[in-house]
């Protein structure tokens, strides 16, 4: 797995100084993880593609500054967004320019289905199937426009994981690791929030 670029330290401590006081940065609806670091490392990889899908989050303007972050850290790392017809706003869309982020505005199922499934499931969809096909990923992460991974280094944590435990039989590539989210009340349910595996599986 690829080491953290070498950064200049008064521009790491400037940077993290000023992401410590942005608000935008400090009302995390989901956080997947909590340890942080203001020092923010970077990766040089691409053969991993970010699928961030669902409705747009503008509160603090979530989604944008979440794609941002990937983008510091993933700086070659494809990033999709897949979300539906009429969601994005102008300024949106100009962030996704500038940040090198792939928007999808897909049209809506006729029937979300129960829980909104069929709209998770085609927006999941479009995401990586845009990824699967025109990008060189050979990895994918899926997850929520209202979510956000603060673990810097995620993408070589689960790359690491499906190299330490290759599949048993011959069904899948690689591992897919899920998050389960109610394991109290419902054993064995994988929720929407996360998935991490190779683009064919997943």
């Amino acid at each position: 797995m690829p080491s953290p670029l070498p950064q200049d330290l008064a521009t790491r401590f400037s940077r993290g100084l000023t992401t410590f006081l942005d608000p935008a940065f400090q009302n995390f609806k989901f956080q997947l993880w909590d340890s942080r670091s203001y020092f923010k490392p970077t990766y040089d990889f691409d053969d991993t593609a970010i699928v961030i899908q669902g409705p747009i989050t503008y509160e603090n303007n979530y989604t944008v500054e979440t794609f941002k972050l990937y983008r510091s850290i993933y700086p070659n790392v494809p990033i999709v967004v897949s979300t539906w017809k009429n969601e994005a706003t102008d300024d949106f869309r100009r962030e996704c320019r500038e940040n090198s982020v792939v928007l999808l505005e897909n049209e809506p199922p006729e029937i979300a289905g129960p829980w909104n499934i069929n709209m998770q499931l085609k927006s999941s969809f479009e995401g990586v199937k845009y990824a699967r096909d025109n990008t060189s990923a050979k990895f994918v992460l899926k997850t929520r426009t209202d979510q956000r991974i603060n673990r810097f280094d995620f993408l070589v944590y689960f790359k690491n994981l499906l190299e330490t435990f290759p599949p048993k039989g011959s069904k899948l590539q690689q591992r897919i690791i899920m998050f389960e989210a109610t394991a109290k009340t419902i054993p064995f349910f994988f929720s929407d929030f996360l998935s991490f595996g190779h683009v064919l599986d997943i």
